[in-house]
Protein backbone atom coordinates (compact mmCIF):
# COMPACT_ATOMS: atom_id res chain seq x y z
CA UNK A 1 0.00 0.00 0.00
CA UNK A 2 1.44 3.36 -1.08
CA UNK A 3 1.54 6.10 1.54
CA UNK A 4 1.04 9.04 -0.81
CA UNK A 5 1.32 11.74 1.84
CA UNK A 6 4.64 10.38 3.06
CA UNK A 7 5.92 10.19 -0.53
CA UNK A 8 4.85 13.76 -1.25
CA UNK A 9 6.48 14.99 1.95
CA UNK A 10 9.77 13.49 0.69
CA UNK A 11 9.22 15.16 -2.68
CA UNK A 12 8.74 18.52 -0.99
CA UNK A 13 11.85 18.09 1.15
CA UNK A 14 13.94 17.30 -1.93
CA UNK A 15 12.69 20.32 -3.88
CA UNK A 16 13.35 22.56 -0.88
CA UNK A 17 17.03 21.55 -0.69
CA UNK A 18 18.72 24.85 -1.60
CA UNK A 19 20.66 25.07 -4.82
CA UNK A 20 24.17 26.55 -4.64
CA UNK A 21 25.84 27.87 -7.80
CA UNK A 22 29.20 29.62 -7.58
CA UNK A 23 29.15 32.82 -9.65
CA UNK A 24 32.28 34.91 -9.13
CA UNK A 25 35.42 35.48 -7.06
CA UNK A 26 36.53 39.01 -6.20
CA UNK A 27 39.85 40.02 -7.71
CA UNK A 28 41.35 40.52 -4.23
CA UNK A 29 40.41 36.92 -3.39
CA UNK A 30 38.41 37.92 -0.33
CA UNK A 31 34.81 37.24 -1.38
CA UNK A 32 32.92 34.62 -3.35
CA UNK A 33 29.45 35.27 -4.73
CA UNK A 34 26.96 32.49 -5.33
CA UNK A 35 23.36 32.01 -6.38
CA UNK A 36 20.98 30.19 -4.06
CA UNK A 37 17.23 29.71 -3.88
CA UNK A 38 17.30 29.23 -0.11
CA UNK A 39 15.13 32.34 0.28
CA UNK A 40 12.49 30.93 -2.07
CA UNK A 41 13.84 32.36 -5.35
CA UNK A 42 17.27 32.56 -6.96
CA UNK A 43 19.14 35.40 -5.25
CA UNK A 44 22.77 36.40 -4.75
CA UNK A 45 24.77 35.74 -1.60
CA UNK A 46 28.33 36.73 -0.71
CA UNK A 47 30.74 34.62 1.30
CA UNK A 48 33.63 36.17 3.21
CA UNK A 49 36.43 33.68 2.58
CA UNK A 50 38.26 34.63 5.79
CA UNK A 51 35.35 34.41 8.23
CA UNK A 52 32.94 32.23 6.15
CA UNK A 53 30.16 34.72 6.98
CA UNK A 54 27.35 34.58 4.43
CA UNK A 55 25.19 37.60 3.55
CA UNK A 56 22.30 37.92 1.16
CA UNK A 57 22.96 40.75 -1.30
CA UNK A 58 19.90 40.62 -3.58
CA UNK A 59 16.33 40.20 -2.41
CA UNK A 60 12.76 39.61 -3.54
CA UNK A 61 10.87 37.06 -5.61
CA UNK A 62 12.20 37.96 -9.06
CA UNK A 63 15.15 35.76 -9.94
CA UNK A 64 18.73 36.79 -10.56
CA UNK A 65 20.22 35.22 -13.70
CA UNK A 66 23.86 36.35 -13.97
CA UNK A 67 26.28 38.44 -11.92
CA UNK A 68 29.86 39.71 -11.81
CA UNK A 69 31.90 41.52 -9.16
CA UNK A 70 33.28 44.97 -10.05
CA UNK A 71 37.03 45.43 -10.63
CA UNK A 72 37.32 47.43 -7.38
CA UNK A 73 35.78 44.51 -5.44
CA UNK A 74 33.06 46.70 -3.93
CA UNK A 75 29.98 46.13 -6.08
CA UNK A 76 28.10 43.32 -7.76
CA UNK A 77 26.16 43.98 -10.95
CA UNK A 78 23.50 41.42 -11.77
CA UNK A 79 20.73 40.83 -14.29
CA UNK A 80 17.22 40.16 -13.08
CA UNK A 81 14.25 38.55 -14.78
CA UNK A 82 10.68 39.69 -14.18
CA UNK A 83 7.80 37.24 -14.12
CA UNK A 84 9.86 34.69 -15.98
CA UNK A 85 9.48 36.53 -19.31
CA UNK A 86 13.29 36.87 -19.62
CA UNK A 87 13.28 40.56 -20.34
CA UNK A 88 16.05 41.67 -18.03
CA UNK A 89 17.28 44.72 -16.18
CA UNK A 90 20.61 45.42 -14.50
CA UNK A 91 20.95 46.01 -10.76
CA UNK A 92 23.88 46.76 -8.50
CA UNK A 93 24.44 46.05 -4.82
CA UNK A 94 27.36 46.30 -2.39
CA UNK A 95 29.40 43.10 -2.17
CA UNK A 96 29.02 43.20 1.61
CA UNK A 97 25.22 43.36 1.44
CA UNK A 98 25.12 46.38 3.72
CA UNK A 99 22.84 48.45 1.45
CA UNK A 100 19.84 47.65 -0.70
CA UNK A 101 20.20 46.86 -4.38
CA UNK A 102 19.52 49.52 -7.01
CA UNK A 103 18.14 49.15 -10.52
CA UNK A 104 20.64 50.87 -12.83
CA UNK A 105 19.25 50.15 -16.31
CA UNK A 106 16.17 50.77 -18.38
CA UNK A 107 16.67 48.15 -21.06
CA UNK A 108 13.95 47.84 -23.67
CA UNK A 109 12.79 44.24 -24.18
CA UNK A 110 16.24 42.65 -24.08
CA UNK A 111 16.99 39.07 -23.10
CA UNK A 112 20.42 39.31 -21.43
CA UNK A 113 22.71 36.28 -21.70
CA UNK A 114 25.95 37.22 -19.92
CA UNK A 115 28.27 40.19 -19.40
CA UNK A 116 31.70 41.37 -18.27
CA UNK A 117 33.00 44.49 -16.51
CA UNK A 118 35.66 46.52 -18.28
CA UNK A 119 38.93 46.63 -16.28
CA UNK A 120 38.37 50.32 -15.46
CA UNK A 121 34.85 49.65 -14.19
CA UNK A 122 33.47 52.26 -16.61
CA UNK A 123 31.55 49.89 -18.88
CA UNK A 124 29.84 46.53 -18.84
CA UNK A 125 29.84 44.58 -22.12
CA UNK A 126 26.74 42.41 -22.34
CA UNK A 127 25.27 39.96 -24.83
CA UNK A 128 21.66 39.12 -25.54
CA UNK A 129 18.86 39.61 -28.01
CA UNK A 130 15.75 41.57 -28.89
CA UNK A 131 12.87 40.31 -30.99
CA UNK A 132 14.81 41.38 -34.07
CA UNK A 133 18.50 40.60 -33.50
CA UNK A 134 21.23 39.04 -31.38
CA UNK A 135 23.60 41.78 -30.22
CA UNK A 136 26.59 42.84 -28.16
CA UNK A 137 26.09 46.06 -26.20
CA UNK A 138 28.13 48.40 -24.00
CA UNK A 139 26.48 49.71 -20.85
CA UNK A 140 28.05 52.91 -19.47
CA UNK A 141 28.04 52.65 -15.68
CA UNK A 142 28.27 56.41 -15.19
CA UNK A 143 25.49 57.72 -17.42
CA UNK A 144 23.59 54.41 -17.37
CA UNK A 145 23.04 54.37 -21.09
CA UNK A 146 23.73 51.52 -23.47
CA UNK A 147 24.60 51.16 -27.14
CA UNK A 148 24.78 48.24 -29.53
CA UNK A 149 28.23 47.63 -30.97
CA UNK A 150 27.58 44.45 -32.97
CA UNK A 151 24.60 42.59 -34.45
CA UNK A 152 24.86 38.91 -35.30
CA UNK A 153 22.99 36.23 -37.21
CA UNK A 154 22.77 34.06 -34.08
CA UNK A 155 23.77 33.84 -30.45
CA UNK A 156 26.54 35.95 -28.94
CA UNK A 157 28.07 34.79 -25.64
CA UNK A 158 31.03 35.18 -23.30
CA UNK A 159 32.44 38.71 -23.74
CA UNK A 160 35.96 39.16 -22.37
CA UNK A 161 38.16 42.28 -22.12
CA UNK A 162 41.90 42.70 -22.49
CA UNK A 163 43.49 44.02 -19.29
CA UNK A 164 44.00 47.45 -20.87
CA UNK A 165 40.31 47.61 -21.84
CA UNK A 166 41.08 48.29 -25.50
CA UNK A 167 39.79 45.02 -26.98
CA UNK A 168 36.79 42.75 -26.57
CA UNK A 169 36.42 39.16 -27.68
CA UNK A 170 33.20 37.13 -27.75
CA UNK A 171 31.81 33.97 -29.29
CA UNK A 172 29.31 34.85 -32.02
CA UNK A 173 27.31 32.89 -34.55
CA UNK A 174 27.93 34.98 -37.66
CA UNK A 175 26.79 32.45 -40.29
CA UNK A 176 23.73 30.25 -40.73
CA UNK A 177 25.72 27.02 -40.51
CA UNK A 178 24.26 24.81 -37.72
CA UNK A 179 26.16 24.68 -34.42
CA UNK A 180 28.80 27.10 -35.68
CA UNK A 181 30.31 30.05 -33.83
CA UNK A 182 33.24 32.30 -34.55
CA UNK A 183 35.58 34.47 -32.50
CA UNK A 184 34.49 38.10 -32.64
CA UNK A 185 37.26 40.60 -31.86
CA UNK A 186 36.39 44.30 -31.46
CA UNK A 187 38.57 47.37 -30.92
CA UNK A 188 36.42 49.19 -28.37
CA UNK A 189 37.27 52.78 -29.37
CA UNK A 190 37.02 52.45 -33.15
CA UNK A 191 34.58 49.47 -33.15
CA UNK A 192 36.78 47.88 -35.82
CA UNK A 193 35.71 44.24 -35.98
CA UNK A 194 37.46 41.00 -36.91
CA UNK A 195 35.71 37.64 -37.23
CA UNK A 196 37.98 34.61 -36.98
CA UNK A 197 37.43 30.89 -37.22
CA UNK A 198 40.04 28.12 -37.58
CA UNK A 199 37.60 26.23 -39.83
CA UNK A 200 34.39 27.39 -41.50
CA UNK A 201 31.39 25.86 -39.76
CA UNK A 202 33.28 24.97 -36.56
CA UNK A 203 32.11 25.93 -33.09
CA UNK A 204 34.46 28.21 -31.16
CA UNK A 205 33.37 29.31 -27.71
CA UNK A 206 34.25 30.74 -24.27
CA UNK A 207 37.16 32.93 -25.50
CA UNK A 208 39.56 34.35 -22.89
CA UNK A 209 42.39 36.84 -23.37
CA UNK A 210 45.81 36.03 -21.96
CA UNK A 211 47.31 38.56 -19.50
CA UNK A 212 49.27 40.26 -22.30
CA UNK A 213 46.17 40.73 -24.46
CA UNK A 214 47.69 39.22 -27.60
CA UNK A 215 46.35 35.66 -27.50
CA UNK A 216 42.90 34.11 -27.03
CA UNK A 217 42.24 30.75 -25.40
CA UNK A 218 39.02 29.07 -26.59
CA UNK A 219 37.19 25.77 -27.00
CA UNK A 220 36.85 24.47 -30.55
CA UNK A 221 35.83 21.49 -32.64
CA UNK A 222 37.73 22.68 -35.70
CA UNK A 223 39.66 19.38 -35.89
CA UNK A 224 36.60 17.23 -35.13
CA UNK A 225 36.74 16.42 -31.42
CA UNK A 226 36.45 19.18 -28.84
CA UNK A 227 39.81 20.66 -27.92
CA UNK A 228 41.27 23.82 -26.46
CA UNK A 229 43.20 26.13 -28.76
CA UNK A 230 45.11 29.42 -28.66
CA UNK A 231 44.66 32.11 -31.30
CA UNK A 232 47.67 34.42 -31.73
CA UNK A 233 45.97 37.66 -32.77
CA UNK A 234 49.06 39.33 -34.27
CA UNK A 235 50.25 36.29 -36.19
CA UNK A 236 46.73 35.17 -37.12
CA UNK A 237 47.58 31.56 -36.28
CA UNK A 238 45.95 28.94 -34.06
CA UNK A 239 47.72 26.35 -31.91
CA UNK A 240 45.63 23.32 -30.99
CA UNK A 241 46.49 21.80 -27.60
CA UNK A 242 45.33 18.24 -28.40
CA UNK A 243 43.71 17.58 -25.03
CA UNK A 244 40.96 15.17 -26.15
CA UNK A 245 42.71 12.27 -24.40
CA UNK A 246 41.70 13.90 -21.10
CA UNK A 247 38.01 14.30 -21.81
CA UNK A 248 35.27 14.61 -24.41
CA UNK A 249 34.41 18.18 -23.45
CA UNK A 250 35.96 21.09 -21.56
CA UNK A 251 33.27 22.92 -19.57
CA UNK A 252 35.64 25.28 -17.70
CA UNK A 253 39.09 26.67 -18.50
CA UNK A 254 41.25 29.79 -18.26
CA UNK A 255 44.82 31.05 -18.31
CA UNK A 256 46.99 30.86 -15.22
CA UNK A 257 47.69 34.36 -13.82
CA UNK A 258 51.20 34.48 -15.29
CA UNK A 259 49.99 33.44 -18.75
CA UNK A 260 52.49 30.57 -18.92
CA UNK A 261 49.89 27.88 -18.66
CA UNK A 262 46.22 27.17 -18.17
CA UNK A 263 43.82 25.08 -16.15
CA UNK A 264 40.79 23.16 -17.38
CA UNK A 265 38.07 20.74 -16.34
CA UNK A 266 37.65 17.73 -18.62
CA UNK A 267 34.31 15.93 -18.81
CA UNK A 268 33.84 12.24 -19.45
CA UNK A 269 30.88 9.97 -18.69
CA UNK A 270 29.10 12.78 -16.88
CA UNK A 271 31.90 13.58 -14.43
CA UNK A 272 34.68 16.16 -14.43
CA UNK A 273 38.36 16.16 -13.55
CA UNK A 274 40.52 19.25 -12.96
CA UNK A 275 43.93 19.71 -14.59
CA UNK A 276 46.77 22.23 -14.37
CA UNK A 277 48.75 22.61 -17.58
CA UNK A 278 52.13 24.35 -17.92
CA UNK A 279 52.96 24.64 -21.61
CA UNK A 280 56.38 23.00 -21.22
CA UNK A 281 54.93 20.01 -19.31
CA UNK A 282 52.04 17.56 -19.50
CA UNK A 283 48.69 18.36 -17.82
CA UNK A 284 48.60 17.29 -14.16
CA UNK A 285 45.36 16.21 -12.52
CA UNK A 286 44.40 17.94 -9.28
CA UNK A 287 42.11 15.77 -7.18
CA UNK A 288 38.55 17.05 -6.72
CA UNK A 289 35.44 15.31 -5.35
CA UNK A 290 33.76 12.70 -7.56
CA UNK A 291 30.87 14.22 -9.46
CA UNK A 292 30.58 17.37 -11.49
CA UNK A 293 32.19 20.77 -11.04
CA UNK A 294 29.67 23.29 -12.35
CA UNK A 295 31.47 26.64 -11.94
CA UNK A 296 35.07 27.27 -10.92
CA UNK A 297 37.63 30.11 -10.75
CA UNK A 298 41.31 30.39 -9.89
CA UNK A 299 42.34 33.34 -7.74
CA UNK A 300 44.67 35.99 -9.16
CA UNK A 301 47.70 34.69 -7.27
CA UNK A 302 47.24 31.15 -8.58
CA UNK A 303 46.94 29.85 -4.99
CA UNK A 304 43.44 28.40 -4.80
CA UNK A 305 40.28 27.51 -6.70
CA UNK A 306 36.72 28.24 -5.60
CA UNK A 307 34.09 25.96 -7.14
CA UNK A 308 30.63 24.49 -6.71
CA UNK A 309 30.20 20.78 -7.26
CA UNK A 310 27.61 18.05 -6.75
CA UNK A 311 26.58 14.58 -7.87
CA UNK A 312 23.25 12.97 -8.67
CA UNK A 313 23.06 11.90 -5.01
CA UNK A 314 24.83 14.88 -3.40
CA UNK A 315 23.29 18.38 -3.35
CA UNK A 316 25.61 21.25 -4.36
CA UNK A 317 28.50 22.33 -2.14
CA UNK A 318 30.71 25.43 -2.41
CA UNK A 319 34.34 24.42 -1.95
CA UNK A 320 37.91 25.74 -1.91
CA UNK A 321 40.91 23.85 -3.27
CA UNK A 322 44.30 24.93 -1.90
CA UNK A 323 46.85 24.26 -4.64
CA UNK A 324 49.77 24.15 -2.21
CA UNK A 325 48.28 21.57 0.15
CA UNK A 326 46.00 19.95 -2.50
CA UNK A 327 43.24 19.87 0.14
CA UNK A 328 39.57 20.59 -0.55
CA UNK A 329 37.69 22.54 2.09
CA UNK A 330 33.90 22.91 2.28
CA UNK A 331 33.03 26.61 2.44
CA UNK A 332 29.25 26.41 2.34
CA UNK A 333 26.81 23.52 2.36
CA UNK A 334 23.06 24.15 2.69
CA UNK A 335 21.26 22.36 5.47
CA UNK A 336 18.89 19.55 4.51
CA UNK A 337 17.59 16.26 5.86
CA UNK A 338 20.42 13.81 5.19
CA UNK A 339 18.15 10.90 6.10
CA UNK A 340 16.06 11.39 2.97
CA UNK A 341 15.85 8.14 0.94
CA UNK A 342 17.72 9.60 -2.03
CA UNK A 343 18.33 7.48 -5.10
CA UNK A 344 21.80 6.23 -6.03
CA UNK A 345 23.14 6.64 -9.56
CA UNK A 346 24.96 4.24 -11.84
CA UNK A 347 26.36 4.91 -15.32
CA UNK A 348 25.38 2.65 -18.24
CA UNK A 349 25.75 2.43 -21.99
CA UNK A 350 23.30 0.70 -24.31
CA UNK A 351 22.83 0.30 -28.07
CA UNK A 352 20.14 2.15 -29.99
CA UNK A 353 18.28 1.16 -33.17
CA UNK A 354 21.29 1.77 -35.42
CA UNK A 355 23.94 0.31 -33.11
CA UNK A 356 25.01 3.69 -31.75
CA UNK A 357 26.12 3.45 -28.12
CA UNK A 358 24.03 5.73 -25.87
CA UNK A 359 25.34 6.80 -22.43
CA UNK A 360 22.88 7.04 -19.56
CA UNK A 361 22.50 7.30 -15.82
CA UNK A 362 20.07 5.14 -13.85
CA UNK A 363 19.07 6.54 -10.48
CA UNK A 364 17.80 3.66 -8.37
CA UNK A 365 15.09 4.31 -5.80
CA UNK A 366 16.61 3.93 -2.31
CA UNK A 367 19.76 2.63 -4.03
CA UNK A 368 18.19 -0.78 -4.71
CA UNK A 369 18.19 -2.45 -8.13
CA UNK A 370 15.10 -4.52 -7.39
CA UNK A 371 12.29 -4.06 -9.97
CA UNK A 372 10.26 -0.88 -9.51
CA UNK A 373 8.01 1.31 -11.61
CA UNK A 374 10.37 3.33 -13.81
CA UNK A 375 10.33 6.83 -15.25
CA UNK A 376 12.43 7.68 -18.31
CA UNK A 377 13.71 11.27 -18.01
CA UNK A 378 14.96 12.80 -21.30
CA UNK A 379 16.86 16.00 -20.52
CA UNK A 380 16.26 19.49 -21.88
CA UNK A 381 18.37 21.35 -24.36
CA UNK A 382 18.61 19.31 -26.53
CA UNK A 383 22.30 20.30 -26.37
CA UNK A 384 22.57 19.43 -22.71
CA UNK A 385 23.02 16.27 -20.65
CA UNK A 386 22.14 14.49 -17.45
CA UNK A 387 25.54 14.45 -15.81
CA UNK A 388 26.55 13.18 -12.40
CA UNK A 389 25.38 16.42 -10.82
CA UNK A 390 22.49 17.32 -8.56
CA UNK A 391 19.09 17.34 -10.25
CA UNK A 392 16.28 17.98 -7.80
CA UNK A 393 13.60 16.96 -10.34
CA UNK A 394 15.16 13.51 -10.83
CA UNK A 395 15.54 12.95 -7.09
CA UNK A 396 11.98 14.19 -6.44
CA UNK A 397 10.68 11.47 -8.76
CA UNK A 398 13.08 8.93 -7.27
CA UNK A 399 11.92 9.48 -3.68
CA UNK A 400 8.43 8.85 -5.04
CA UNK A 401 9.44 5.21 -5.34
CA UNK A 402 10.52 5.22 -9.00
CA UNK A 403 13.75 4.27 -10.68
CA UNK A 404 14.65 7.15 -13.00
CA UNK A 405 16.44 6.35 -16.26
CA UNK A 406 18.24 9.30 -17.87
CA UNK A 407 19.36 8.64 -21.46
CA UNK A 408 21.90 11.04 -22.94
CA UNK A 409 20.48 10.62 -26.42
CA UNK A 410 22.28 11.69 -29.60
CA UNK A 411 22.61 15.45 -29.52
CA UNK A 412 23.61 15.48 -25.86
CA UNK A 413 26.65 17.44 -24.76
CA UNK A 414 29.55 15.87 -22.89
CA UNK A 415 30.17 13.04 -25.35
CA UNK A 416 32.04 14.78 -28.13
CA UNK A 417 31.31 17.20 -30.94
CA UNK A 418 30.21 14.56 -33.45
CA UNK A 419 27.70 13.00 -31.02
CA UNK A 420 26.40 16.48 -30.15
CA UNK A 421 25.54 17.29 -33.77
CA UNK A 422 23.71 14.03 -34.54
CA UNK A 423 20.20 15.39 -33.98
CA UNK A 424 20.57 18.42 -36.26
CA UNK A 425 17.69 18.37 -38.75
CA UNK A 426 16.40 15.30 -36.91
CA UNK A 427 14.82 16.30 -33.54
CA UNK A 428 12.27 13.72 -32.51
CA UNK A 429 13.86 11.23 -34.90
CA UNK A 430 17.01 9.32 -33.96
CA UNK A 431 17.08 10.91 -30.51
CA UNK A 432 13.52 9.74 -29.88
CA UNK A 433 14.51 6.22 -30.93
CA UNK A 434 17.37 6.43 -28.41
CA UNK A 435 14.84 7.18 -25.68
CA UNK A 436 12.54 4.34 -26.76
CA UNK A 437 15.46 1.91 -26.89
CA UNK A 438 16.41 3.15 -23.42
CA UNK A 439 12.99 2.03 -22.19
CA UNK A 440 13.63 -1.37 -23.79
CA UNK A 441 17.06 -1.52 -22.15
CA UNK A 442 15.81 -1.04 -18.58
CA UNK A 443 13.09 -3.63 -19.16
CA UNK A 444 15.63 -6.14 -20.48
CA UNK A 445 17.88 -5.48 -17.46
CA UNK A 446 14.98 -6.46 -15.19
CA UNK A 447 14.75 -3.06 -13.48
CA UNK A 448 11.08 -2.42 -14.38
CA UNK A 449 8.22 -3.87 -12.40
CA UNK A 450 5.39 -5.31 -14.54
CA UNK A 451 6.13 -3.08 -17.55
CA UNK A 452 5.22 -0.03 -15.47
CA UNK A 453 7.18 2.61 -17.33
CA UNK A 454 6.43 6.29 -17.87
CA UNK A 455 8.19 9.24 -19.47
CA UNK A 456 8.66 12.73 -18.06
CA UNK A 457 10.79 15.74 -18.89
CA UNK A 458 11.03 19.51 -19.09
CA UNK A 459 11.73 21.86 -22.03
CA UNK A 460 13.20 19.65 -24.79
CA UNK A 461 12.47 16.79 -22.39
CA UNK A 462 8.86 17.99 -22.44
CA UNK A 463 8.93 17.87 -26.24
CA UNK A 464 10.36 14.35 -26.08
CA UNK A 465 7.53 13.36 -23.75
CA UNK A 466 4.90 14.73 -26.14
CA UNK A 467 6.47 13.17 -29.24
CA UNK A 468 7.16 9.82 -27.51
CA UNK A 469 3.58 9.50 -26.27
CA UNK A 470 2.11 10.38 -29.67
CA UNK A 471 4.48 8.33 -31.86
CA UNK A 472 5.20 5.38 -29.55
CA UNK A 473 1.99 5.24 -27.52
CA UNK A 474 2.26 1.56 -26.56
CA UNK A 475 5.56 2.00 -24.68
CA UNK A 476 4.28 4.27 -21.91
CA UNK A 477 1.77 3.87 -19.10
CA UNK A 478 1.78 7.63 -18.47
CA UNK A 479 3.73 10.81 -19.13
CA UNK A 480 4.41 14.25 -17.66
CA UNK A 481 5.42 17.08 -20.01
CA UNK A 482 6.78 20.22 -18.37
CA UNK A 483 7.27 23.48 -20.36
CA UNK A 484 7.51 21.45 -23.56
CA UNK A 485 7.07 21.96 -27.31
CA UNK A 486 4.05 20.79 -29.29
CA UNK A 487 4.31 22.83 -32.51
CA UNK A 488 7.72 23.89 -33.84
CA UNK A 489 6.30 26.18 -36.54
CA UNK A 490 4.13 28.20 -34.20
CA UNK A 491 6.94 28.32 -31.66
CA UNK A 492 9.20 29.73 -34.38
CA UNK A 493 6.65 32.42 -35.22
CA UNK A 494 6.38 33.45 -31.56
CA UNK A 495 10.14 33.44 -30.82
CA UNK A 496 12.63 36.28 -30.45
CA UNK A 497 15.88 36.39 -32.43
CA UNK A 498 17.74 33.99 -30.14
CA UNK A 499 15.18 31.24 -30.26
CA UNK A 500 14.45 31.64 -33.96
CA UNK A 501 18.18 31.06 -34.42
CA UNK A 502 18.00 27.99 -32.17
CA UNK A 503 15.11 26.49 -34.16
CA UNK A 504 16.86 27.24 -37.45
CA UNK A 505 19.93 25.36 -36.19
CA UNK A 506 17.85 22.38 -35.11
CA UNK A 507 15.25 22.10 -37.90
CA UNK A 508 16.04 24.81 -40.47
CA UNK A 509 13.45 27.40 -41.46
CA UNK A 510 9.76 26.44 -41.68
CA UNK A 511 9.49 27.45 -45.34
CA UNK A 512 12.56 25.36 -46.20
CA UNK A 513 11.58 22.20 -44.30
CA UNK A 514 7.77 22.25 -43.94
CA UNK A 515 7.42 18.47 -43.80
CA UNK A 516 10.06 18.16 -41.07
CA UNK A 517 8.31 20.83 -38.99
CA UNK A 518 4.98 19.00 -39.45
CA UNK A 519 6.33 15.52 -38.75
CA UNK A 520 8.19 16.53 -35.57
CA UNK A 521 5.33 18.55 -34.05
CA UNK A 522 3.36 16.39 -31.59
CA UNK A 523 0.19 18.43 -32.14
CA UNK A 524 -0.25 16.61 -35.46
CA UNK A 525 -0.37 13.18 -33.78
CA UNK A 526 -2.59 13.72 -30.72
CA UNK A 527 -5.06 11.16 -32.05
CA UNK A 528 -2.46 8.39 -31.54
CA UNK A 529 -2.08 8.92 -27.77
CA UNK A 530 -3.25 6.10 -25.52
CA UNK A 531 -1.99 6.87 -22.01
CA UNK A 532 -2.79 9.69 -19.57
CA UNK A 533 -0.58 12.78 -19.66
CA UNK A 534 0.08 15.56 -17.17
CA UNK A 535 0.91 18.87 -18.87
CA UNK A 536 2.52 21.57 -16.74
CA UNK A 537 3.25 24.94 -18.27
CA UNK A 538 3.98 28.54 -17.30
CA UNK A 539 2.08 31.56 -18.51
CA UNK A 540 5.12 33.75 -19.26
CA UNK A 541 7.28 31.14 -20.99
CA UNK A 542 9.09 33.02 -23.78
CA UNK A 543 11.07 29.99 -24.99
CA UNK A 544 8.24 27.46 -25.26
CA UNK A 545 5.15 29.70 -25.48
CA UNK A 546 1.85 28.72 -23.92
CA UNK A 547 -0.39 29.20 -26.95
CA UNK A 548 0.64 26.02 -28.84
CA UNK A 549 0.26 24.03 -25.61
CA UNK A 550 -3.30 25.29 -25.17
CA UNK A 551 -4.11 24.13 -28.72
CA UNK A 552 -2.66 20.69 -27.93
CA UNK A 553 -4.82 20.47 -24.80
CA UNK A 554 -7.89 21.51 -26.79
CA UNK A 555 -7.28 18.55 -29.12
CA UNK A 556 -6.92 16.24 -26.11
CA UNK A 557 -10.32 17.45 -24.86
CA UNK A 558 -11.97 17.03 -28.24
CA UNK A 559 -10.61 13.49 -28.55
CA UNK A 560 -11.44 12.72 -24.90
CA UNK A 561 -7.85 11.71 -24.13
CA UNK A 562 -7.08 11.42 -20.39
CA UNK A 563 -5.02 14.37 -19.23
CA UNK A 564 -4.34 16.99 -16.59
CA UNK A 565 -3.42 20.55 -17.51
CA UNK A 566 -1.89 23.11 -15.15
CA UNK A 567 -0.68 26.65 -15.90
CA UNK A 568 1.38 28.64 -13.39
CA UNK A 569 0.93 32.39 -13.62
CA UNK A 570 3.78 34.95 -13.38
CA UNK A 571 6.46 32.34 -14.14
CA UNK A 572 8.54 31.60 -17.21
CA UNK A 573 10.74 28.87 -18.62
CA UNK A 574 13.80 28.91 -16.37
CA UNK A 575 14.38 28.37 -12.62
CA UNK A 576 11.24 28.99 -10.63
CA UNK A 577 10.18 30.11 -7.18
CA UNK A 578 10.58 27.24 -4.77
CA UNK A 579 6.91 27.23 -3.79
CA UNK A 580 5.86 26.75 -7.41
CA UNK A 581 8.40 23.97 -7.93
CA UNK A 582 7.12 22.20 -4.82
CA UNK A 583 3.59 22.39 -6.18
CA UNK A 584 4.77 21.23 -9.61
CA UNK A 585 6.62 18.12 -8.49
CA UNK A 586 4.02 17.16 -5.90
CA UNK A 587 1.54 17.07 -8.80
CA UNK A 588 3.94 15.21 -11.11
CA UNK A 589 4.78 12.51 -8.56
CA UNK A 590 1.16 12.12 -7.43
CA UNK A 591 0.17 11.68 -11.09
CA UNK A 592 2.87 9.05 -11.62
CA UNK A 593 1.92 7.20 -8.44
CA UNK A 594 -1.72 7.17 -9.53
CA UNK A 595 -0.88 5.71 -12.94
CA UNK A 596 2.06 3.40 -12.18
CA UNK A 597 1.74 2.07 -8.64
Amino acid sequence: MVNLEKILSYVEEVIRIPDTVFVDLSKDGKFAVFLSNSSGSYQLWSLNLATLDVKQISHGDERVTFAEISPDCKTVVFSRDFGGAERHQFFSAPLTGEREEEQISKLRDIRVFDFAWSPSGKDVAFTGCTAEANQLWLFDMENRKYKSIYKSVGYIFSPDWTRDGKMLVASAKTTEKPRSAELLLIEVESLKTQVYTPRVGSENSQPKWNPDGNKVLFKTNALGAYDLAIFDVQAGTTTFLHLSMYGLDFPNFDWTPDGRGLWFTAAKDGRTKLYMYRFDEKPVEVQTPTGRISHIKLDRTGSFFIFSWSSLSQPPILSKLNLKTKKVETLYEPKYNKKLPLGKAQFYKYKSFDGLEIPAFMVFAKGSKKPNPCVVWPHGGPWWEVADEWNAAIQAICVGGFHVFCPNFRGSTGYGAEFERMNIKDPGGGDLQDVVYGAKFVKEKGFVEDDKIAIAGASYGGFMTFIAMTKFPDVWKAGAAIVGVTDWKEMYELSDAAFRSFIEELLGKPEENPELFRDRSPINFVHQMKSPILIWHRANDSRCPLRPIEKFVQKLRELKKPHEFHVVEAEGHGPQRTENLVKQYRHVVAFLVKNLH
